[in-house]
């Protein structure tokens, strides 16, 4: 009765596909991760391996991520800007985008064969799905679908370096203006107890394998981050299909990588070009400017990333997850070294100062002299 419906559901010729499912976290190796599979997506469908087209704004297929099952599986989508991108913004927008993209995954299982099996990875699995009913949301729309989730692998990083690379990654986006942390201490504890995240996904997907991996090149299979996620899907196929991963890929790595005054510069930018209409249309090109100002006027060879949180906040953000880390690593066996705990002394006693008008254009004198 049950295959009866569900092959009502999701259209004759169509089986249930076995589905590795990956969640993220963000900051974690899933751009890279999917860079890979974007790149190889046609060398692995004739293998046997689909990696879904998601939906885009235009109703046409692409991406380089399945993150529309996730905005589909979210409670207060309607509330979240992203929506916006999909022309979503009333109850019955959002009723015909869930129909929109059920359909765009079920044509895609259609043309597959019956011994086939799919990947999905999406950060946003992770990052909005914050709720054991919105996880259970999912779980039934990719029911629904044709999507039979076998395995989870998540992938998790030490939380004071999470939110290191995560003002990093603000700076680069052009939305950090001054070194504080953009969240509450209580926000980064609901995002990063890790323990608290996988006992929910585990709840829902209980008939799943759960593969909790640390984001540490140490710990990768191979020291390598993409044979690492290869060697978790449980397919060693795959490896052997994509050894080669490296002429493909066009992004390494997700990180800025800037250096104090980068930083300095850059989020000055941030600040003055919300004073302008033209500088705000010109963010990029603002950004790039500030980075190359400060790369004329320094040595290279000095050059590295800066840490932009404090001892006091790694002391405390290191407290604050204490318990459930332990406890996280006595479910998965891990050990307590897997997480790459770098020393206090790498970590600044004050908050970094961005630039006052007057330095910034010091550089950008100079800069001019220089030519």
């Amino acid at each position: 009765m049950l295959a009866k419906l569900r092959e009502d559901v999701i259209g004759e010729g169509t089986s249930t596909m076995k589905t590795i499912l990956h969640i993220g976290m963000g900051k974690a190796g899933s751009s890279t991760i999917q860079n890979v599979l974007l790149m190889n997506r046609e060398k692995l469908l004739s293998s046997g391996c689909l990696y879904p087209l998601d939906l885009l704004p235009n109703k046409n297929l692409g991406g380089d991520n399945q993150k529309t099952l996730a905005f589909a599986a979210k409670n207060n989508a309607l509330s979240r800007g992203y929506m916006r991108r999909y022309k979503v913004s009333n109850a019955n927008q959002f009723a015909q985008f869930k129909k929109d993209v059920v359909s765009a995954y079920q044509k895609q299982l259609k043309a597959c064969k019956q011994e086939d099996y799919a990947i999905l990875s999406a950060e946003q699995f992770w990052s909005e799905l914050v709720s054991v009913n919105e996880i259970c949301n999912l779980k039934g729309l990719l029911e629904e679908i044709g999507f039979s989730v076998e395995r989870i692998v998540f992938y998790i990083r030490e939380q004071s370096a999470w939110v290191n690379s995560f003002l990093h990654q603000k700076i680069k986006e052009g939305s950090l203006k001054n070194f504080e942390l953009p969240f509450s201490f209580n926000f980064l504890f609901d995002r990063l107890n890790y323990l608290h995240t996988s006992s929910m996904w585990q709840s829902v997907f209980d008939e799943a394998e759960i593969d909790l991996r640390v984001f540490d090149k140490d710990c990768f299979f191979k020291l390598d981050l993409i044979f690492d996620f290869l060697h978790a899907t449980g397919k060693p196929e795959l490896i052997r299909l994509l050894g080669d991963y490296k002429t493909f890929l066009s992004n390494n790595v997700n990180e800025s990588n800037y250096n104090e005054n980068i930083c300095k510069s850059i989020v000055y930018f941030n600040q003055v070009s919300q004073k302008s209409d033209y500088l705000k249309k010109q963010n990029l090109a603002g950004r790039k400017l500030a980075e190359h100002l400060v790369e004329l006027d320094e040595d290279k060879s000095q050059r590295g990333s800066v840490k932009l949180i404090t001892q006091e906040e790694v002391r405390n953000i290191r407290a604050m997850f204490e318990s459930s880390n332990k406890l996280l690593f006595e479910q998965y066996n891990l050990n307590a070294k897997d997480f790459n705990f770098e020393s206090l002394d790498c970590f600044p006693e004050q908050k970094i100062i961005p630039f006052n008008q007057e330095t910034f254009f010091e550089y950008y004198y100079k800069s001019i002299a220089k030519a």
